[in-house]
């Protein structure tokens, strides 16, 4: 979504009152008689006159959004980062030419998402779904995108059921997971989808039994060899493993990306994300601004989101409902703080609240936190493509 700063942003959280005119121009009325001489249209009667300055009175009144429809508004926004923004670029790619090897003959193309919760994975996939909606046609509907979830701790039959349920086919009471998984790949083709989204992929992983993991990863791998459609695999850092167990389903990869958290230890960061805020303050639902990019309240915002786009858009939100109901006009640090309390960690109990720590205090933080090799507890590779070498069918099944 591209936001636009305008001067007055109290005007675009306002709706047209029910019952009113709509907004498109109405052509005039011309009535005309037998005689060719005569075609100029009649002067409207004193009546209708009036009925019409009334009508343009409605077209012009408007009424606030309530607090609850303002909260929607702003959670509905979408605000890219510059990463994400590459991230669309790849999935749009992928979805124009992810079958061009399919269609010659040769298996369809893959794409690994992964970062951490709050990084923005699950927004971005959705909005790319949204961008390709279903079509109802006279006798199916098409997906062009399907976006699926994978269910916790699932299994190749459970899957298949899942993606059976987003197409919304029938499911066959104890069937077979071959008979599941040709069913799903006969319904991806006849419901014209060209994409297969598959978030929390780090479900189909188990740290404890190779075997499995290599066996998910086959069946992913099945989806794309045939042809049947394009697949995102998207999720925690975990989810790489299904690339890292089946060196053969890595291969087809149209690319891979990490979605990082903002660093304000690095140069250029704060920033960076002293613009995101900007972009936030953008869509408040105040007149008056809030000075989110402030240098201080930038920082102490960066502290308790850990710098990750989803989970500043959520801290803001909760911040928004706090300031509505207390009637104010923007959000002020005490609701900063406020919401900061709300949202401490329960096990952590040396937990400070950014908003009563100084500038040096937060940067010192951010400089030991953002400088170990695990940020959001996991390991952090610079390159997806580098480390050690994809497991082979050899390696798991010895």
């Amino acid at each position: 979504m591209r936001v636009s700063h305008r001067s007055d942003r109290g005007n675009q959280y306002r709706r047209r009152r029910p019952g009113t005119l709509s907004a498109c121009p109405t052509r005039p009325t011309t009535m005309t008689t037998n005689s060719p001489t005569s075609a100029s249209p009649s002067k409207p009667s004193a009546e209708r006159s009036k009925l019409m300055s009334v009508a343009l009175t409605n077209l012009e009144a408007t009424i606030p959004l309530t607090s609850i429809e303002k909260v929607i508004a702003f959670k509905n926004a979408y605000l890219r980062s510059p990463l994400l923004a590459e991230v669309e670029k790849d999935l749009e790619r992928l979805f124009d030419y992810g079958q061009v090897g399919a269609q010659s003959g040769t298996s369809a193309n893959t794409y690994m998402l992964v970062g951490a919760p709050g990084s923005g994975k699950t927004g971005a996939l959705r909005r790319f779904e949204n961008r390709h909606p279903k079509v109802q046609e006279a006798e199916r509907d098409v997906y062009p995108v399907l976006y699926v979830e994978v269910p916790p701790c699932t299994t190749r039959k459970a899957l298949a059921e899942r993606i059976l349920q987003a197409l919304r086919a029938f499911v066959p009471a104890n069937s077979t997971e071959i008979r599941l998984t040709e069913k799903v790949r006969k319904h991806l083709r006849d419901q014209g989808v060209k994409v297969l989204v598959l978030d929390e992929a780090q479900h189909l992983t188990n740290p404890e039994r190779r075997r499995l993991n290599y066996e998910a990863a086959d069946w992913v791998k099945g989806i794309a060899n045939d042809g049947t459609c394009s697949v995102v695999l998207a999720g925690v850092l975990e989810a790489w493993e299904v690339y890292r167990y089946n060196g053969q389903l890595s291969r087809r990869s149209l690319g891979n990306r990490m979605l990082t958290a903002y660093r304000v230890s690095e140069r250029g960061g704060l920033h960076a994300f002293r613009g995101l805020l900007d972009m936030f303050e953008g869509i408040l639902p105040f007149d008056e601004r809030s000075n989110l990019k402030d240098d201080l309240t930038a920082l102490r915002i960066h502290r308790q989101v850990g710098g990750l786009i989803g989970r500043l858009s959520d801290f803001l939100a909760a911040a928004l409902v706090l300031a509505l109901e207390e009637g104010l006009q923007c959000l002020t640090p005490d609701v900063l703080r406020e919401v900061a309390i709300q949202q401490c960690p329960l096990d952590n109990p040396d937990w400070q609240n950014p908003f009563d720590m100084n500038r040096n205090e937060l940067m010192a933080a951010a400089v030991e936190e953002e400088g170990r090799p695990s940020v959001i507890g996991i390991d952090l590779p610079t390159n997806l493509r580098r480390g050690p070498r994809l497991m082979t069918q050899r390696d798991v099944l010895a």
